[in-house]
């Protein structure tokens, strides 16, 4: 399965040491310029070999949706949209919604570790969802148990 990534999803998974898991995951993960410069030129860090970079051919697409969300979401949204793309990787609220809006399926940092829990690819839930919340990934006690529960219904 293919994706496009929004910069927070990276930026969360690499402080985790958790990034590599999303090549487990994905057939082929995408970002769009912006995102690659949120993620690594401003931070001065690696962009991995696997993960493409792509250039935005609908910059109007991208300035009218500039007003809504920030400039990498604007992008990650309209990219999926011209690769014709399902699934984008953004935690952001206003994002996702607007991504659902246009017939997209986000996907949160929280799902793509549960994803990979119940892909063995993660032996322990809680652990990993603590870890997120100490590196300043927004998440109540509450959200981490009902994660819990609903991948042990399933």
């Amino acid at each position: 399965m293919k994706v496009v990534s929004n910069s927070s999803p990276l930026i969360v998974l690499t402080k985790i040491n958790r990034i590599d898991i999303l090549k487990h995951l994905f057939t082929s993960i995408y970002i769009s310029e912006e995102v690659y410069r949120e993620v690594y030129k401003i931070k001065k860090g690696h962009c991995p070999r696997w993960i493409k970079i792509v250039k935005v051919k609908d910059r109007m697409a991208v300035d009218a949706l500039d007003a809504i969300v920030d400039k990498g979401e604007a992008e990650t949204i309209i990219l999926a949209k011209e690769m014709n793309i399902k699934q984008v990787l953004m935690d952001d609220r206003k994002g996702v919604n607007l991504a659902k809006k246009m017939g997209l399926e986000p996907l949160r940092t929280t799902t793509i570790i549960g994803i990979a829990y119940k892909n063995g690819l993660l032996a322990d839930i809680r652990k990993e969802l603590l870890n997120l919340r100490g590196k300043g990934y927004w998440i109540t006690d509450y959200y981490i148990e009902e994660i819990i529960k609903r991948l042990k219904e399933h």
